[in-house]
């Protein structure tokens, strides 16, 4: 299947929810967590206000995580039962079903606003079920490279190019070998033969949803008058009600996770 060489989407989240929840603020300091009832922030400030109305200021590049306080309510298991995983990091949850045109997958779920998100193939490195059904023990999700490839829950693997989402399944176009369909019901994971970009360099956010969904953004973000706001290091604006946001987790500022460093030597 021959896909654009540019895409575009746009993710809109209009959420209707109850109001935004306390908010604890974690610092490079290591002494006890800020909380405030309303937070604003952006690329440079994050600015916390209390019951009292008091309003400490803290530079963003000192914040390690923001949490909701409680969570946010997640939807029930039956509204996400695949994610969709991006070529940028992002991880979006919800109900698979067939976009405007045939490079596209469309993401429907409560969390994600009233409209289906439409995501372009170009952009998606992998499709996984995550509604608690496994395939058998001794079968591997594994990625083929440069090959697009499904795997049904009964453990088999269609190796081809995935053809088209639709409102019932995918299609996976094996060349010689015709077009073979896998229904949603008897689909574990897809992976797609995009090349996935790099992490994101200097200051970046990770926002996790309400579903499970994680989107990283750049430090261009901004969280004011209740709703959150940025783009993914792939060009995608997001924008989300804080209500339905359970955690901003930030790196790449004063600090970075270990886990995020290329080791310098690895010996076994």
């Amino acid at each position: 299947m021959a896909r654009s060489n540019h895409a575009c989407w746009v993710l809109v989240l209009l959420l209707a929810g109850p109001a935004a929840a306390d908010v604890l603020v974690t610092t490079l300091d290591g002494g006890k967590p800020a909380r405030g009832i309303s937070l604003t922030a952006d690329g440079r400030t994050v600015s916390l206000q209390s019951a009292e109305g008091e309003v400490v200021r803290i530079r963003t590049e000192q914040v390690v995580e923001i949490v909701t306080i409680p969570p946010p309510a997640t939807p029930p298991p039956a509204t996400r039962p695949f994610e969709v995983e991006l070529v940028d990091g992002a991880r979006f949850r919800g109900i698979l079903g067939s976009g405007k045109t045939a490079d596209d997958v469309s993401v429907k779920s409560p969390v994600l606003g009233t409209a289906a998100l439409g995501i372009s193939l170009d952009l998606v490195l992998a499709v996984r079920r995550v509604d608690g059904v496994r395939v058998p023990g001794a079968s591997r999700l594994v990625r083929i490279p440069d090959v697009d490839a499904a795997y049904r829950l009964s453990g088999a693997r269609v190796e081809g190019t995935v053809a088209r989402f639709h409102g019932t399944g995918i299609e996976i176009d094996r060349g010689d070998l015709g077009r073979s369909e896998i229904s949603y019901r008897e689909l574990a994971a897809v992976f797609v033969a995009n090349e996935a970009l790099p992490r994101p360099d200097g200051l970046h956010v990770v926002a996790r949803l309400a579903d499970g969904s994680a989107v990283v953004l750049t430090k261009e973000f901004l969280v004011a008058g209740g709703r959150l706001r940025g783009r993914t290091p792939s060009g995608v604006p997001v924008r989300v009600e804080i209500a339905r946001v359970r955690a901003l987790g930030f790196a790449g500022g004063s600090f970075v996770h270990l886990s995020d460093l290329a080791p310098k030597t690895v010996k076994r």
